[in-house]
């Protein structure tokens, strides 16, 4: 994870079936087909698009 944050990334589909763990319990990251740059296209931190799972969205982004 601190990785992707000094990097500026945002992975945008988080969920379970994206979360593994090594034989050293050590948890690691899968599935960056959604990932992009943190800053968004205009450096404001906003995206303007809708990616990840349905399932495992927050309700108010839902509400967009």
């Amino acid at each position: 994870m601190l990785y992707l944050k000094r990097n500026k990334i945002c992975h945008r589909d988080l969920k379970p079936e994206n979360l593994l763990i090594d034989s050293n319990y050590d948890l690691k990251l899968a599935d960056f087909g959604f990932a992009t740059h943190s800053q968004g296209i205009n450096g404001n931190y906003v995206h303007y698009t809708c990616k990840g799972t349905l399932g495992y969205m927050a309700p108010e982004i839902l509400n967009l």
